[in-house]
């Protein structure tokens, strides 16, 4: 399966917040979309041993235009996960513009914040969440 992605533009960047337990499909996520052409933040890529986790998140949200939330029940059970999601839910209130896109991995309780939202659902498939999430980026990257 392709995807076409006009490449005249800069791409935006995008944050993936995930719960540690869920780090195989967060990897994979970033992989593939990459592959799009976008630049992604994810922790273990860009976090060092021995830098500071406060510091290298805060600067990793503030430079992302979305904030893709990983749902599963280790996310919402995590606090650190949760304030990721808070950080950018009230940017995207303050700028008036849709920044946080949740994705659901597993059955659980959706939290207060992301109800009002429609989520890219990987529950059926990879390949079919994939293709909403990235339909998604490609229309909030005109």
């Amino acid at each position: 399966m392709g995807y076409y992605v006009k490449r005249d533009k800069a791409m935006a960047r995008i944050f993936i917040s995930y719960a540690t337990p869920d780090r195989v499909f967060a990897l994979q996520l970033a992989t593939s979309i990459k592959k799009l052409g976008y630049a992604v933040w994810v922790d273990v890529a860009e976090i060092g041993v021995g830098d500071s986790l406060v510091t290298g998140i805060n600067a990793g949200l503030s430079q992302a235009e979305y904030l893709i939330a990983v749902l599963s029940p280790h996310a919402v059970q995590s606090a650190w996960v949760n304030h990721e999601w808070e950080v950018k839910s009230t940017e995207e209130i303050l700028r008036r513009r849709t920044m946080v896109l949740p994705v659901i991995i597993a059955d659980c309780p959706i939290p207060v914040s992301l109800r009002h939202k429609r989520f890219v659902d990987f529950r059926e498939g990879y390949d079919v969440g994939f293709a909403q999430l990235a339909i998604t980026l490609y229309q909030g990257n005109q």
